[in-house]
């Protein structure tokens, strides 16, 4: 009798028995007065036949979606209107009644007539009080804060949502751009790796992701290891488990942002700002650096008065307010606090400019103490009054 036989494809790995669950999510890790943003997995139900020694992390940049901001300021007329991929949508007169879909009641204030673009478009709020009973919520983007700016993104992501149009008709609104922007498409190249020790069900801290990485949404792959072997099920197949697109804000609310104060224009002529009043910030980790000096970046103290505004937003929300805005104070001495406020006893802060890069130069007074704060968000920081900072100075400004 002739007997085969056929090699095992299980010799010496780890098999999966029930392959449970791993809930994976965005962890934030305050230490020493530090935000850091880190990968986290909760492995639960799992059962395996062997020993398991790591649990390994793949992660890579899943697709972007396009996104546009729109400010609205006083001074809109009735009937100015403004236009998403060939849906018109007209301002209103704020005490009359709705009569047609996309109509939008003007009110008295710019922030409160964002925030009626923002119910329109996303049809939230009462029926026929915020918008017309008729109203379906635009078939392209989504309005995704209701600020001012209002910031729209696309429904679907990638480089189609590039080809949508946006435009006005009022000199009382204003857009970047007549397209929507930033759409990408999913990037397969691994861009964070790394095993841990297995110490049995429970929940796993990663390394924290890259400061300048944040406000991108993560997507990839863990696996259970045994060595350099990963587990298999019963046919031999490699168990995977699927991380899905997950934003990686680095905060849970607007008032946490990043932060960089009490910068002497006069001590750091030379380590930090030139001589011809230049100073580049670099906010790719945690830290940022002038020159040799180095200087933590920091969720801000939010004691006294008056404080930031503490909004919650969903992380979806925050993942797509990926502008930096950065600030300068000039003064005297010391701020009182360590953020932009509309008053400060000690001097003035200047709204310098806003960028999507992780890095700033700007042009600054090369004497007396110079603050420099920057912070994540389309609307920057506020003080308790709600009233955005738009101080300019004349040497202040990104170069």
């Amino acid at each position: 009798m002739l007997t085969l036989s056929v090699n095992s494809p299980l010799t010496d790995r780890v098999v999966v028995v029930n392959r449970g669950t791993m809930v994976f999510s965005e962890s934030l890790q305050r230490t020493a007065g530090l935000t850091e943003s880190v990968p986290s997995v909760v492995c639960s139900g799992i059962t395996v036949s062997g020993i398991i020694t790591h649990i390994h992390l793949d992660l890579w940049e899943a697709s972007k979606f396009s996104t546009s901001l729109m400010q609205v300021y006083s001074g809109i007329s009735v009937s100015d209107q403004f236009t998403i991929n060939n849906t018109v949508y007209t301002f209103i007169a704020s005490g009359t009644s709705f009569s047609t879909v996309n109509q939008i009641k003007l009110s008295s204030e710019p922030l409160l007539t964002a925030r009626n673009v923002y119910r329109v478009v996303n049809t939230l709020g009462a029926i026929g009080t915020d918008y017309y009973v008729g109203q379906s919520a635009d078939p392209t983007v989504r309005a995704v804060l209701p600020d001012n700016p209002l910031l729209f993104r696309a429904l679907t992501s990638g480089v189609s949502g590039n080809e949508l149009a946006i435009s006005i008709n009022s000199l009382n609104l204003g857009l970047p751009t007549t397209y929507l922007y930033g759409g990408e498409e999913e990037d397969p190249n691994i861009v964070f790796s790394q095993s841990i020790v297995w110490t049995g069900l429970g929940t796993y801290l990663f390394d924290s992701i890259p400061y300048s990485k944040y406000g991108s949404r993560y997507m990839g792959s863990a696996y259970l290891m045994s060595g350099s072997q990963s587990a298999v099920t019963l046919s031999g197949l490699t168990v995977a488990y699927d991380i899905p697109p997950t934003y990686f804000t680095g905060r849970s609310t607007l008032a946490e942002f990043a932060e960089v104060t009490n910068i002497s224009g006069v001590s750091l002529v030379a380590s930090g700002i030139d001589s011809s009043g230049i100073v580049t910030v670099n906010w790719d980790d945690m830290n940022t650096r002038l020159g040799e000096l180095t200087l933590s970046l920091s969720s801000p103290n939010t004691t006294g008065t008056p404080t930031q505004d503490a909004k919650t937003y969903t992380p979806a929300e925050l993942g797509q307010a990926i502008d930096y805005y950065v600030f300068i104070f000039v003064g005297s001495s010391d701020p009182q606090r360590i953020w932009p406020r509309t008053t400060d006893a000690n001097g003035v802060w200047y709204f310098a400019g806003r960028t999507q890069k992780s890095f700033a130069t700007i042009n600054v007074p090369k004497t007396g103490t110079i603050g420099i704060w920057v912070g994540f968000g389309n609307r920057a920081t506020l003080d308790t009054t709600v009233t955005p900072i738009t101080n300019k100075h004349p040497q202040v400004y990104l170069v």
